[in-house]
């Protein structure tokens, strides 16, 4: 079930203020220990699921459904969904009241269509489907109340043996085990207190992003050079003439809690030259003065919010000529110019200071680049198609730079155990992502479900468009009106591999990503891979580690450190003909898992607001890959 919202962010912020514990401490592990042992003997089969009553839920939100699409949509597209769903074949199955086995098969199936990127499976009355299904599967393995119990209580103990066994932190396989048991758990209900605390283990932020001030001051910073008309009236002289300002508009961060300060101030000089017109008087007059205008501008998720200006100006001017006629006439104005010239001075400072922070404060209001960015509006539907809450964010601004602190975790995943190790550096931005980032996001999506070799490269962490030898292409699956929904039934690309090859995804920890000790290992776990050259029905793991070389120029790229490893975990032997299909498996994913990345050039996007950056060079300064955390820094 999606975390909720609002009082969730408490706990959120709490995260952020505990202190940062390096490791497991052994009493730390001893105390999980006994909490793991008094749950095993003190469960209760009274609290696991009610099988008919979710066959209950789940039939009302079939129906729900059905409804919906028929009695809302055009008969085409009610029945595009109605074919892609297939909700017939789990309804008849409960109708049957028969085999349990067949419902849950059924609504495994189901679960596969109510998970991907399709447009509408974010709609509520599908989320509400997808929600009764899982309860139903739930059911369904629990049914049986004395082997339910049986089994969490032989979960438990394998749990208590891997917390045990942690080192220092948890490995990666360590944390399935925890993720296994507290999914377990919670899903029958049992041991509420033991789950809260192991999650609790797991609940800082799992994306860390580090905006440095010098990314902050090149988009911000820009020259000034203003000429304007000069049109006043001091002291019944009537002035006309040219200004000049010539400066330069910075920006620094400032502190902040909840929200990003950043200080915006415009320094500059003044030279005008001008003439004055008091009856047949002419003065020609010249000035030169120094500006200064300030402001703090705040942002947040609400918006922009503006400070007030303050502004200081100083003014040296001086009368160069007098014209009139008459020499009297001259001598005369002369010398009441000069009593009046410091009032005079005084009103155009002041009318100088007024104007530089109205028109400050005008320019900086009128910006359309001060704001932050909705980064999850494009990926907000295709949270809710994936079954994924939006991401809990903090955002805050240091002296050094922006800071951003999110988590992406669904309230039966776990998020990271420990910060990541900080890098300051004001010229860097630098993006850190924990391994349950990636687990979380891709777990609902590919657990259990069997993918083509044609979308397999677009689904895995390779191919995020920085490798030249990852595949580009891009699903355009539609639904609605008269296209036709596709759900896994995506064809295969023209020019793909003559054989292409299919794998179905364990539905544990389906996708490896591992960042540890300055290595990244990425791959897949399977239960079954099948080419034309036969089919291997058994579980295998596929995984490639990469290592950042820094080349001659100087540019950092990922190099893969040797072969694609295929791996069959357990010790049952393969047959001659399955044993033949590990160098077909390592032939097919040396292309998914390409020897080098990183190696493409990084350019900041066109169509970026901020015109400074669009279309920069970036080059990636640092690759840490420790803690389960990965961090890739990148200078322009």
């Amino acid at each position: 079930m999606p975390r909720p919202t609002g009082l969730a962010v408490v706990p959120f912020v709490l995260t952020m203020l505990m202190p940062v514990s390096a490791q497991w401490s052994d009493d730390e592990k001893r105390e999980l220990v006994q909490r793991v042992d008094a749950a095993a003997v003190g469960l209760d089969p009274s609290r696991l699921p009610d099988l008919k009553a979710a066959k209950l839920e789940a039939v009302r939100a079939i129906d729900a459904a059905k409804s919906f699409f028929v009695g809302g949509s055009s008969p085409q597209r009610a029945a595009n969904w109605l074919r892609y769903l297939d909700l017939d074949p789990l309804a008849e199955a409960i109708a049957a009241d028969g085999d349990d086995r067949a419902v849950g098969r059924a609504a495994v199936d189901l679960s596969y269509r109510l998970i991907g990127t399709a447009p509408g499976l974010e709609l509520s009355v599908l989320r509400r489907l997808r929600a009764a299904n899982d309860a139903l599967i739930d059911a369904v393995l629990l049914r049986d109340p004395d082997r339910a119990v049986k089994a969490i209580a032989r979960q438990l103990e394998s749990l208590s043996e891997a917390i045990e066994g942690i080192d220092r932190l948890p490995d990666a396989d360590q944390v399935a085990a925890i993720l296994a048991a507290t999914d377990r758990l919670d899903a029958a209900d049992q041991a509420d207190e033991l789950v809260t605390n192991l999650r609790a283990k797991f609940a800082r932020p799992n994306l860390h992003v580090r905006i440095g001030e010098s990314w902050v001051r090149r988009a911000v910073n820009r020259p000034v050079l203003k000429v304007r008309p000069v049109r006043d009236c001091i002291l019944g002289t009537r002035i006309v003439g040219t200004a000049r300002l010539t400066g330069q508009v910075t920006a620094d961060l400032l502190p902040a809690s909840d929200s990003v300060r950043i200080a915006l101030t415009l320094d500059g000089q003044v030279c005008s030259n001008n003439t004055g017109y008091n009856g047949p008087v002419t003065l020609r007059t010249s000035s030169s003065g120094i500006v200064r205008a300030s402001r703090v501008l705040q942002l947040n998720d609400s918006g922009p919010s503006f400070g007030p200006t303050t502004a200081s100006a100083s003014l040296n001017s001086r009368i160069d000529s007098i014209s009139h006629p008459l020499r009297l006439v001259r001598k005369i104005a002369r010398k009441r110019a000069a009593r009046q010239k410091p009032r005079a001075d005084v009103i155009a400072r002041k009318r100088l200071r007024q104007q530089t922070a109205d028109e400050f404060a005008d320019e900086t209001s009128q910006s359309d680049s001060m704001s932050v960015p909705d980064v999850l509006d494009p990926v907000r539907p295709l949270l809710g198609r994936l079954g994924l809450p939006e991401p809990l964010r903090l955002i805050r601004s240091t002296d050094q730079a922006i800071v951003v602190d999110a988590t992406l975790s669904r309230s039966d995943q776990l998020s990271a155990p420990v910060a990541p190790v900080q890098f300051v550096d004001p010229r860097e931005l630098m993006l850190q992502v924990h391994e349950s980032l990636v687990a979380n996001a891709t777990a609902p999506v590919l657990a259990g479900r069997t993918v083509r070799q044609g979308d397999l490269a677009r689904l895995l962490p390779t191919d995020m468009g920085l490798s030249q030898n990852a595949a580009a292409a891009k699903s355009t699956e539609r639904t609605g009106g008269d296209e036709r929904v596709r759900g896994d039934e995506t064809a295969a690309d023209e020019g793909e591999s003559e054989k292409p090859f299919s794998v179905t995804f364990a539905r544990s920890r389906p996708v490896i990503f591992e960042a540890r000790d300055g290595e990244i290992r990425i791959g897949i776990r399977g239960t079954r891979f099948e080419s034309e050259s036969g089919s291997l029905a058994r579980a295998l793991q596929i995984t490639a580690a990469y290592v950042p070389v820094r080349q001659p120029t100087g540019r950092l790229i990922l190099v893969r450190r040797d072969d694609v490893e295929v791996d069959f975990p357990g010790t049952r032997r393969l047959s001659v003909s399955q044993a033949g299909l590990r160098g077909t498996i390592e032939e097919k994913f040396a292309d998914v898992f390409p020897p080098v990345l990183l190696d493409r050039e990084l350019k900041f996007p066109t169509n970026i607001k901020r015109k400074k950056l669009a279309g920069l060079p970036i080059r990636i300064e640092r690759i840490d890959a420790r803690d389960g955390w990965l961090s890739i820094s990148v200078i322009p």
